[in-house]
């Protein structure tokens, strides 16, 4: 977790409670918290630092300044429905924020459109519209005969490609998957076409261990596309679990931040890209 670019310091006593270090990077006109989830310690975290900055405020005779709180990713958005026998946990993780009562909330690409209608005074920033260019063109993609790819309607609804991408084709996927496990129980092509030898850059908001873009590459590859890219906003460290990394992966390069990641690794086929850059 950030303070105005520097990072909290928090160790931990024996029995595993926080303790926080006063941060140094207080500003009396007004503060930005980065809050990166890993673990749900670091709710308690964003607490403690909330009131410590509203009381910082109040002793300093600034108690009108404005706190805003960017979250790299919004944690539980997976459960943003009541599924039989589950919590709607994303609810409570809202009202929770909430109750912080920041004076604005930026959310990275929030995985769920409920999010900014629980949240007060929230925003969206989407860093895929600031990296599309320099994919784009670090790839040679050429409008007209590669293709942006949706690995479902999900995906093709909130991403609207801006005017300057209105040449290029588009190709929608559509996915079965059991509500209850999450299995992937089928996927195919809904809409549009895949030119032969065409580059394809699939484009999506969060990758676990990338089941749905390895059958998507599969294919996307079946109907004679050359070269398989894909941009996710988050990526899980799962990743390195599942088969995009593989050597026989079909998919060339992945572009995402490190919003998920604890510990980043370095691998030939990830390319980090700024989110901060997008602020």
């Amino acid at each position: 977790m950030l303070l105005n670019g520097i990072s909290v310091v928090c160790e931990q006593f024996p029995n595993g409670e926080c303790k926080m270090k006063e941060p140094s990077s207080f500003n009396h006109y007004g503060n930005v918290i980065e809050f990166k989830y890993e673990n749900d310690g670091d709710l308690i975290k964003l607490f403690f630092l909330k009131e410590w900055l509203d009381n910082k405020y109040f002793s300093s005779g600034h108690s009108n300044q404005r706190t805003v709180l960017i979250v790299d990713y919004m944690p539980y958005s997976r459960m943003d429905r009541y599924i039989q026998g589950d919590v709607f946990t994303l609810r409570y993780i809202c009202t929770f924020i909430n109750n912080l009562k920041f004076d604005q909330i930026i959310v990275i690409d929030p995985h769920s459109h409920k999010t900014l209608k629980m949240l007060d005074r929230a925003v969206e920033i989407v860093p895929i519209y600031k990296w599309l260019p320099n994919i784009l063109k670090t790839n040679s993609f050429n409008p007209k005969k590669d293709i942006i790819v949706f690995p479902d309607e999900g995906a093709g609804d909130r991403y609207r490609l801006p005017n300057e991408y209105k040449d290029y084709k588009v190709c929608v996927f559509e996915k079965n998957r059991d509500a209850q496990t999450g299995k992937i129980l089928g996927i195919k092509l809904k809409r549009g076409e895949v030119p032969t030898n065409s580059k394809c850059l699939i484009i999506d908001d969060l990758c676990s261990k990338g089941g749905t873009f390895t059958g998507v590459a599969k294919i996307l590859k079946e109907k004679g596309a050359d070269k398989i890219f894909l941009a996710v906003s988050h990526c899980e460290e799962t990743i390195f679990q599942g088969s995009l990394l593989k050597p026989d992966s079909l998919i060339s390069k992945i572009y995402t931040s490190t919003s998920m990641m604890g510990k980043i690794k370095n691998h030939p086929k990830i390319v980090y890209k700024e989110i901060s850059l997008c602020l």
